[in-house]
């Protein structure tokens, strides 16, 4: 967005305060800070309950795994790690990977894009536990809100991006690059009785709602206001309810 009227740019929105954090480096005044949204409808629950005692533990993944920084290896040596010491888990993981990369791993199902929204969250309804391993460098976290959302309990990285996302009650934060603790926080969950972990969803799915793109739409819509009212005052135009047919002189 061009600056030459001032102040346009000081109201360009940012998806985060990491985001506004780095764009501050390069940009001058305040910073609008708007989230990234989910749409809540289409991002739901189960209508039943999910899991039960005794079966096993059903991890997902959702990301371009192509991207190093989303931690995929990091989670399928902690799902190794968890499967060696007779932990029941299996991984579903979501997204596109180096071609010839979804070698045959046991427990683990990669299952290639998923594009069509609804086939998306009924991926995330079907999980048990939603796993988001990123090593650093994500300004948010859209894919942890899509399985809050859905209602599942989080375990993910403890980094900026995502800590403005998640709800603390329903979600393991664990540090980045970290397989042991990565590994641990799986394992407790997987310990945990199904109706914790629904609890733990039930929070999240709150959480979320916060975020939904009717309550964030009205917001963006106020930014824009402001920002073409601050034009208006640089440009010498006044009152931008002066210039519609009709307004008194």
């Amino acid at each position: 967005m061009d600056d030459s009227g001032g102040g346009a740019r000081r109201h360009l929105p940012h998806v985060s305060q990491s985001a506004a954090a780095f764009a501050s480096r390069t940009c001058t005044g305040p910073l609008a800070v708007i989230p990234n949204g989910v749409p809540t409808a289409v991002f739901h629950p189960p209508e039943g309950p999910c899991g039960a005692d005794g079966a096993a533990t059903r991890l997902l993944f959702v990301g371009n795994w192509r991207d190093d920084r989303k931690g995929l290896p990091l989670l399928l040596e902690a799902h190794r790690r968890l499967r060696r010491d007779g932990v029941p888990v299996t991984l579903d993981v979501v997204g596109a990977g180096p071609p010839g990369a979804a070698a045959a791993v046991d427990g683990v199902t990669f299952h290639g894009p998923v594009t069509a929204e609804e086939d998306l969250a009924q991926r995330y309804r079907a999980c048990d536990v939603f796993v988001s391993p990123a090593t650093g460098r994500e300004s948010f976290g859209i894919v942890v809100l899509e399985a809050m959302a859905a209602g599942r309990p989080v375990v993910c990285s403890d980094i900026a991006g995502y800590r403005e996302v998640v709800a603390r009650e329903g979600a393991r934060l664990v540090p980045p690059a970290s397989v042991e603790a990565l590994t641990e926080a799986i394992r407790a969950l997987a310990a945990t009785r199904p109706e914790e972990r629904r609890r733990m969803g039930a929070i999240n799915r709150r959480r979320a709602e916060e975020f939904d793109w009717d309550v964030l739409t009205r917001r963006v819509r106020q930014e824009y206001e402001a920002a073409i009212a601050a034009r208006r005052r640089s440009s010498g135009r006044g009152d931008p309810t002066r210039d519609r047919p009709g307004a008194s002189a």
